[in-house]
C-alpha cells in the first residue's frame, strides 16, 4: 500500500512539473521562440553552461541563477555577452555575486503568466546593474533581503506591465516589490516613474537627483517634474504649476484661495515616500469647492503593444493617500464630491479622508 502511495504521489509530482512545463512551452511557441535558442536545463551551473546558447541574442529559458550555479562573475559575462532578449522567467536567489552586471547586455524580459523577476538572500548584492534593460513585460518583480543592496541602477527601464489579455489570461494584480534592503538604499527619479503602471511596495528613500531644466526642487517656469514636496500657498504663482507632470513627494495645498485644482492642469502622478505622510494635503481653504484633479482624475488609457494599460496616479506609505481637512464646509456637506474623487481616481475608501472620515461615511448619508 504505501509502494502504491509513493507511486500515486511521484506521478502527482511529475504531473504538476510538467504541467509547469508544458505551459511555458506553450508560451515559447506564441513567441516563436528558436529551438537551437532555447535553454531548457533552467539552472545554469558549471555542468549546464555548455548548453547554454550563448551566440543568440533572444534567449527563452526559466533561467535560475542559485548557489548551485558555483560560476564566477567574469564566467556569466562571457555567458551572456550576446543575450539582449530573455523570454521567460529569471531568478537570481542565494549567490555570492555583488552585481549583476553580468546581465547589463540584457534589454528586455518578457514572463509567462506564472513567469517573474526575482532577486532574493544576495547577501553580498550591491546592485541589479541590468544598465541597458528597458522592458520588463513580467507580472511581478520581486527584489528581498538582499541586505547590502543600495541601488537597483537600472537606468534605461522605461516600461514595467504585464499584458494579461495579450495572452488571455486571468487578470491578476501586477506589481513590484522592494523589500529588506540595506537602510542606504535609494531608488531614482526615473525607476519611480517606471512604477506608475503597477501596484509597488516601496518604503525606501529617493537618490539625490541630478537636476535639470526639467527636473526642479523649486517650481519655475518650465518645470515638468518636482523633487521634494511641492506646497502651494497664498503666495504661489500658480502659472507656473501649469507644466507640472510629476511630484516626487507631497503635493501639500493650504491656506489658499482656490476653488478648484484646475491650475494643476499637467499633473499626472504624485510619489511620496515620506513615512506618515500623505501624498496629498488640502487644508485650510475655505473658497475650495471642487476637489477633482484634472489630469489625477480617471485614468488616461495608452496603448503598448496594442495593449490598453491604466495607470496609478498617486502613491504613499501611508493607507490615506489623501487628507482634506478644514477647507470649504460644502466638501463635508456634500458627499458627492468625495464619492466622486474616489471614483475618479479608482481608489478604495480608506485612501481618502476629509475630516478624519472616509467617503463611505458620507455615503451612507445619500
Amino acid at each position: 500500500m504505501n509502494y502504491i502511495l509513493s507511486l500515486l504521489i511521484i506521478g502527482f509530482i511529475h504531473l504538476v512539473h510538467s504541467k509547469i512545463d508544458k505551459d511555458l512551452q506553450t508560451f515559447f511557441k506564441k513567441n516563436k521562440c528558436d529551438q537551437k535558442c532555447t535553454f531548457e536545463s533552467g539552472n545554469l551551473t558549471f555542468g549546464t553552461i555548455d548548453l547554454f546558447p550563448s551566440s543568440c541574442e533572444t534567449v527563452c529559458a526559466d533561467l535560475q541563477l542559485d548557489q548551485r550555479s558555483n560560476l564566477t562573475e567574469n564566467e556569466l559575462t562571457s555567458v551572456f555577452k550576446n543575450m539582449k532578449h530573455l523570454i521567460g522567467r529569471l531568478k537570481v536567489l542565494n549567490t555570492n555575486y555583488t552585481s549583476g552586471k553580468f546581465l547589463s547586455g540584457l534589454e528586455s524580459i518578457e514572463c509567462d503568466g506564472n513567469g517573474m523577476l526575482e532577486w532574493g538572500e544576495n547577501f553580498k548584492l550591491l546592485e541589479i546593474g541590468l544598465i541597458n534593460l528597458t522592458s520588463i513585460i513580467c507580472y511581478r518583480v520581486d527584489i528581498w533581503q538582499n541586505f547590502n543592496l543600495t541601488r537597483l541602477n537600472m537606468p534605461n527601464l522605461k516600461i514595467l506591465f504585464y499584458p494579461w489579455s495579450k495572452y488571455s489570461l486571468p487578470v491578476k494584480e501586477s506589481y513590484i516589490a522592494l523589500t529588506f534592503l540595506s537602510t542606504d538604499f535609494c531608488i531614482t527619479t526615473n525607476e519611480m516613474a517606471t512604477t506608475i503602471n503597477v501596484t509597488d511596495y516601496i518604503s525606501y528613500k529617493y537618490c539625490e537627483p541630478v537636476l535639470d531644466d526639467k527636473l526642479c526642487k523649486e517650481p519655475v517656469k518650465g518645470c515638468i517634474e518636482i523633487f521634494g514636496d511641492l506646497e502651494i500657498t497664498d503666495d504661489t504663482d500658480l502659472e507656473i504649476m501649469k507644466t507640472i507632470e510629476i511630484i516626487y513627494g507631497s503635493l501639500i495645498i493650504n491656506g489658499t484661495d482656490i476653488k478648484d485644482f484646475g491650475f494643476l492642469e499637467s499633473l499626472k502622478y504624485v510619489a511620496s515616500l515620506e513615512k506618515n505622510m500623505e501624498a496629498i494635503i488640502v487644508e485650510n481653504n475655505p473658497k475650495l469647492n471642487n476637489i477633482t484633479f484634472p489630469r489625477l482624475k480617471v485614468p488616461r488609457p495608452e496603448k503598448l503593444f496594442k495593449i490598453v494599460l491604466c495607470f496609478q496616479k498617486i502613491r504613499s506609505t501611508m493607507k490615506s493617500s489623501i487628507r482634506f481637512t478644514n477647507n470649504n464646509e460644502i466638501i463635508s456637506l456634500d458627499p458627492s464630491l468625495c464619492i466622486n474623487l474616489r471614483k475618479s481616481m479608482k481608489l478604495d475608501d480608506e485612501y481618502i479622508k476629509i475630516n478624519d472620515d472616509n467617503c463611505s461615511e458620507f455615503e451612507e448619508t445619500l
